[in-house]
């Protein structure tokens, strides 16, 4: 602009922008972003609505979440609250229906018909759901492989066991595998008691008692989640004078998943299942028996509830499989495998239900139905999002109005019931938890459940969980491979690996950098010197300021963004150490305060290398065979930082005098 370029200036190339980006005054970044004018999204991200020719999803574009293109509905469905439903379904003849289906309108099932679902989850959402006399729902067992699983299988368990009456020897022998978890705990599996065969004489097979119990957390019989049963434990490993038997194999697969959702009513007048696996037997000598599959869950949900006598509502374990037949003092005993645990029937409405049912389940738990839970900061519960975020902001909706409130609660999994000594009450309908109510990675959960007209709360909650990574990307350089060697070259080529920890589908595909002389720079934006990127790997040759690289020593940073642009708090750090090695030597000094008195255990950083020493009862700090060269130095008690400044390792003794 016609001024005079000094020595100061520095001339930086042009950079061309790639993969969709645009050029903005912060650098290259994605159209429509928050650093290139304001990012207005128009919805929370998986949500769905009906626009005109079908259903629109909320998805990221050009850096904003939007809604997509209509997608048309299928043949004979329609689009209705952002789902393609069919208006009604009559089953009068026994069918297979799996997954999740939607209708506007009844779904009657009559007529001796049974429904049933080999892969074990049946999701139905209707204004009315009613199951005559004669028909049923049954729901195949399934796998441990089943997403959403809520229980955890039983499995042997060591325990001390002798074989051999006169050496004693211990080969850890093991009873028959634990039922598989539902509702409660999986079932212990049968023994052999080691001490009458010592009474005996026996000198050949012995079992302990063994098989750990299975089971759901707690928390599943009071939220409105409904997941599939535990796997039943595999069988033990038996001992027969001085050799071992290795049981292979699982035990019996835990019970489905049914789910009714109605917006009216829900009649069950016949049967609805979902019972867990009875193991098989299992045979051979040294073999104790597997574990039972646990019982699934039932969920009906709707404002009226009906089981009607001749209703058969259940989902129970699995028997345990029978184990090897042992003589022992002149009886047969059987090392057999637990039973799996019951599953859990979930009742939820909000006027009425009526139980008149002819068998109904253990596990039964029944309530008003809690508010549903929302986020517009980490809006999918089965997410996980960078810890790098100011905020959770959750909002719910009440089922039912004209009750006095709510009680809920914030917590790091698992979550207990909500009870006026473990929930907060509120008649809000909004809550916000700052980011320092979280404490580090793993699973938190926002819970809330209505108060009745009496000030009763609900037995049943719901849980929405805030999951989080903390975990960064793991860095590594082709030009320069080895952080603590010295290099000419002046162009750093690093790439990157994301981390394992979480699924890569956590991450945006989006990535920032900076290259400074700090070891642990915290993650920033392009105020703060950080740049994005989009690509695999980078090709570095200036700072964070635009510099070209010099000799010494330099750091490159790097944090991955997440789906909701969060990054982590901590970036990912590699060193760099450009030119010829320098010479070692000491460095040492003093630290005082403004008045002159020597300070004690203060600790000295010295930066690039992020070395530290603590200062003596003489104020003293030394650092030995360090690199020689100029050195930024911060003093520090404890996080608070007490002075800084750039010192050069010449100057030794050298005395900082606190400011």
């Amino acid at each position: 602009n016609g001024g005079t370029c000094t020595a100061t200036c520095v001339a930086t190339p042009i950079t061309t922008c790639t993969g969709g980006d645009g050029c903005c005054p912060s650098g290259c970044t994605m159209a429509r972003d928050s650093d290139c004018g304001p990012c207005t999204d128009e919805c929370v991200p998986g949500n769905t609505r009906c626009g005109t020719g079908g259903v629109q999803t909320c998805a990221l574009t050009d850096g904003c979440y939007l809604w997509s293109a209509p997608a048309p509905c299928p043949g004979g469905l329609t689009c209705l609250g952002g789902n393609c439903h069919a208006v009604s379904l009559t089953i009068s003849a026994s069918t297979t229906l799996c997954g999740v289906l939607w209708y506007t309108g009844d779904v009657v099932i009559q007529g001796g018909a049974r429904v049933s679902c080999p892969s074990g989850v049946l999701e139905i959402h209707a204004r009315s759901i009613s199951v005559d006399p004669s028909s049923s729902i049954v729901m195949g067992a399934v796998s441990t492989a089943v997403t959403n699983t809520r229980g955890e299988g039983g499995h042997y368990t060591s325990a001390t066991g002798y074989c051999g009456s006169s050496t004693y020897t211990n080969y850890g022998c093991n009873g028959g595998g634990g039922g598989g978890g539902g509702g409660g705990a999986g079932g212990s599996a049968a023994s052999i008691g080691v001490a009458a065969y010592l009474a005996c004489g026996t000198t050949s097979v012995c079992y302990s008692t063994g098989g750990s119990l299975g089971g759901q957390a707690p928390a599943a019989r009071y939220d409105d989640l409904a997941g599939v049963g535990g796997v039943g434990g595999t069988g033990c490993v038996g001992c027969d004078g001085s050799t071992t038997t290795a049981c292979t194999g699982v035990g019996g697969r835990g019970g489905g998943v049914v789910r009714l959702y109605a917006s009216a009513s829900i009649l069950i007048a016949g049967r609805v299942e979902a019972n867990g696996e009875v193991a098989t037997a299992v045979g051979g000598a040294g073999v104790s028996g597997f574990g039972g599959g646990g019982g699934g869950t039932l969920l009906l949900r709707a404002p009226d509830v009906e089981l009607a006598p001749t209703a058969v509502v259940a989902a129970a374990g699995g028997g345990g499989g029978s184990g090897y037949s042992v003589y022992n003092c002149g009886a047969s005993t059987y090392a057999g495998g637990g039973s799996g645990g019951p599953g859990l029937v979930k009742v939820l409405y909000t006027s009425r239900f009526s139980n008149r049912a002819t068998a109904l389940g253990t596990g039964v738990s029944s309530g008003l139905m809690p508010p549903t839970v929302t986020s517009t900061t980490h809006p999918d519960p089965n997410q996980f999002y960078n810890d790098g975020f100011s905020e959770l902001r959750v909002a719910w909706t009440p089922p039912v109005t004209g009750l006095p409130g709510y009680l809920t609660s914030f917590v790091r999994g698992p979550y207990p019931a909500l009870t006026a000594m473990t929930g907060t009450f509120t008649t809000a309908t909004s809550d916000v938890i700052p980011a320092s109510r979280f404490g580090g990675a793993g699973d938190y959960y926002f819970t809330a459940s209505m108060l009745d007209a009496a000030s009763a709360p609900s037995p049943v909650l719901t849980a929405y969980r805030v999951r989080v990574n903390t975990s960064v990307p793991t860095l590594n350089s082709v030009s320069h491979p080895v952080q603590t060697a010295w290099y000419p070259g002046r162009t750093v080529v690093v790439g990157w690996t994301l981390p394992t920890a979480v699924p890569a589908s956590t991450f945006s595909g989006r990535m920032w950098y900076r290259v400074d002389h700090v070891s642990n720079t915290p993650p920033g934006r392009a105020a703060e010197g950080w740049t994005r990127t989009t690509a695999a790997s980078l090709s570095l040759t200036t700072d964070a300021s635009g510099a070209p690289l010099s000799d010494g020593v330099w750091y490159v940073h790097l944090a991955a963004e997440d789906t909701m642009g969060y990054l982590t708090r901590t970036a990912a750090h590699y060193r760099v150490q450009l030119g010829a090695e320098p010479a070692r030597g000491n460095f040492f000094g003093y630290i005082e305060n403004a008045a002159g008195v020597r300070q004690t255990g203060v600790t000295v950083t010295l930066e690039p290398f992020a070395l530290t020493a603590t200062t003596d009862a003489s104020g003293y700090f030394i650092f030995n065979t360090i690199y020689l060269g100029t050195y930024a130095m911060t003093v520090t008690r404890g996080t608070t930082v007490l002075g800084t400044t750039s010192v050069s390792t010449a100057s030794a003794p050298f005395t900082f005098r606190l400011p």
